[in-house]
């Protein structure tokens, strides 16, 4: 499913105005608003040209995901000192199992006020953060190396393959090998 959500996005964290992004990709104001607005689709060609444009600018951009990558503030850095500390855990062992009895001591809190607590500030559940979080992990995995889908469940945390395929598919509306081809047909 493609959202144009994310050059808007992508628009944004650049700085540029609709009309200069158009002119950088040789094409007309209005088509980039239809593309913004989800009334048209770039090319797949255009669409190689706005991923590598993200990449050298270090801005994770990918309009075929599920949700758009504007509404993942919950993967941004935490403001929250509490917060911070997990998300700390969080990068140093993604790939290992965590459990949320890890993080509430992380954040120094008891495990059920730590539920509440991260629901309330963040807008998701621990464990679906995590998800979101490995799966980020693997997207960017997936398009930048050839380590095959298995491994690169594994290196990101996931322990069961089926769990990953479903978590996968729920947030790319595709299965890993499909998203990664599309990928590397644009790129």
């Amino acid at each position: 499913m493609f959202h144009g959500e994310d050059i808007r996005y992508l628009r944004d964290r650049l700085g540029w105005e609709c009309r200069s992004l158009a002119s950088y990709l040789g094409v007309s104001e209005a088509e980039v608003t239809a593309w913004e607005e989800g009334r048209s689709q770039p090319t797949t060609d255009q669409l190689g040209v706005l991923y590598r444009l993200a990449d050298q600018q270090h801005i994770p951009f990918d309009p075929f995901r599920r949700f758009h990558i504007s509404t993942l503030h919950h993967l941004e850095p935490f403001e929250n000192r509490r917060l911070r500390k997990v998300q700390s855990l969080i990068e140093r062992s993604f790939a290992e199992p965590i459990r949320l009895e890890q993080a509430a001591a992380e954040a120094c809190l008891e495990k059920k006020y730590f539920s509440k607590f991260f629901r309330k500030q963040v807008g998701l559940s621990f464990s679906q953060w995590l998800a979101h979080y490995r799966l980020e992990k693997e997207l960017d995995l997936l398009g930048s190396t050839d380590t095959g889908v298995t491994d690169v469940a594994y290196a990101v945390g996931f322990q069961s393959i089926r769990t990953f395929e479903r978590s996968f598919k729920r947030l790319t509306g595709m299965t890993p090998g499909e998203y990664r081809k599309k990928r590397r047909s644009m790129t």
